[in-house]
């Protein structure tokens, strides 16, 4: 069976938007599920042989070592390498530091410990190469094969290399303690499996655009209980193993993200193929110039959808840069079945004694998508609260609209906001406008 399928969006592709969904959608479901379970039957998670092998790291033990000095990354990763098998490392309570970095977990079945959040404290003060990406550690075979059954936990990452004050007006200022001449990285994952990262703070990663986690592939991960300030909290990249899986049955739950300037919480690349991914629990999204933002352009990646992109109970707050979305989709092809519940999105924060005015930010941005859910979400400010962009511009891809929307439970409290469903097919529901309910129906194409 062909792997890529011609799922792109068109207008002419849904010649009676009142009917039952087309058979041509269905084939796509049932297509693309029955060629990833294919795929992911070749290449089932290898059994576990035997218990892991516990070592609790004992840095002091390294001749000549000093305390809050001595860089332990060969250290630990000697530790790594002491036994093919399963194994657990326990870092206890303490501050330890890295300068080389480049921690790299090879092998399937190793999990690092920390004596817990606000306990173990991981510092990171990277040497090499000026401007180059500096990652701490990296889940990741020699062969690129996939990694199975991996995971940190329970500790503090932070960077030496840069830092911040808070003002007495209560303004945050990012003062640099050396230059920030790296592009960090804390934790980058190349075609993982079974990956776990929970109860960890990841702080202090400014510069060059660093970033908190850094994802490139692949499938069945749990992210959870996560404080992450960076230039890049999070940014979801391709896989450079397999370019028809990017991200799949990625679960984020409990997420704290605080990102700086312009940059997004939570950054998609082009190219990204995306499955069933979702973020809830708590999430704070906080500072940069958009929450989540996936500017995917015209992708390279052939006839590829991505589906099922589930996010609630989000609060995006305190933007940073002026112009942004609290959610940013522009699809490279097509996206189908998004899920979007209990948001708010503030447009601009009403200033504080002393200060000036926050910049204004809007709300959701879809391009080439379909199958969405959009309830229970509050906007106010004056700027855009939803825009369903129809994207006419020949493309690759053809000329795609937005399709199948429902909106329900809305509230954009500021009468002055924009609502441009201009580029929806098929939108139903209601919305509410100041004190004005608007209600849709198929053929309604609204723009306030």
């Amino acid at each position: 069976m062909q792997r890529n399928l011609d799922t792109t969006l068109k207008c002419d592709s849904f010649p009676d938007m009142n009917k039952t969904v087309s058979l041509t959608w269905i084939f796509l479901f049932i297509a693309t599920y029955w060629q990833f379970s294919l795929e992911k039957s070749n290449a089932s998670t290898p059994a576990l042989s035997s218990e892991p092998a516990e070592t609790t790291l004992q840095p002091t033990t390294i001749p000549g070592y000093v305390a809050h000095r001595t860089d332990i990354s060969d250290f630990l990763q000697s530790a790594i390498n002491s036994t093919a098998g399963p194994l657990k490392i326990k870092i206890p309570a303490g501050i330890y530091v890295f300068k080389k970095g480049n921690i790299v977990i090879n092998r399937d079945y190793v999990e690092i410990e920390g004596a817990g959040n606000g306990h173990t404290i991981l510092t990171f003060d990277p040497e090499g190469p000026v401007d180059a990406q500096a990652p701490l550690f990296v889940f990741q075979k020699p062969d690129n094969s996939p990694l199975y059954r991996t995971g940190i936990k329970d500790c503090v990452i932070n960077s030496n290399e840069s830092s911040f004050k808070r003002l007495e007006n209560g303004k945050d200022t990012y003062i640099n303690k050396s230059p920030s001449i790296h592009t960090k990285v804390a934790i980058r994952l190349v075609d993982t499996s079974g990956f776990v990262a929970e109860n960890i703070s990841i702080k202090d990663w400014y510069g060059q655009g660093s970033m908190g986690i850094q994802i490139q592939g692949k499938e069945l991960a749990n992210i959870s209980r996560m404080f992450i300030s960076a230039d890049l909290p999070i940014q979801i990249e391709p896989n450079p193993g397999l370019n028809w899986i990017s991200i799949d049955h990625f679960h984020f739950a409990d997420l704290t993200l605080v990102a700086a300037n312009a940059y997004p919480c939570i950054n998609i690349l082009k190219n990204v193929i995306l499955t069933n991914v979702t973020f809830d629990g708590m999430q704070s999204w906080n500072r940069g110039g958009y929450g989540l933002k996936w500017d995917g352009g015209d992708s390279s990646v052939p006839a590829t959808a991505s589906m099922s992109l589930k996010i609630n109970n989000v609060r995006w707050e305190q933007a940073t840069a002026p112009g942004g979305w609290m959610i940013y989709i522009h699809h490279g092809h097509a996206l189908y079945n998004l899920d979007f519940s209990n948001l708010y999105c503030q447009s601009q924060h009403p200033a504080r004694a002393g200060e000036t005015n926050e910049p204004v930010v809007n709300g959701i941005y879809l391009c080439r998508v379909g199958n969405v859910i959009l309830q229970n979400y509050l906007f106010s400010g004056p700027a855009t609260a939803i825009k369903l962009d129809p994207d006419m511009k020949p493309s690759a891809s053809g000329h795609t609209t937005v399709t199948n929307v429902h909106l329900e439970n809305i509230l954009i409290s500021t009468p002055t906001a924009v609502v441009d469903l201009s580029g929806g097919m098929n939108v139903t529901g209601s919305y509410v406008l100041g004190s004005k309910r608007i209600a849709l129906d198929d053929s309604l194409k609204t723009r306030h």
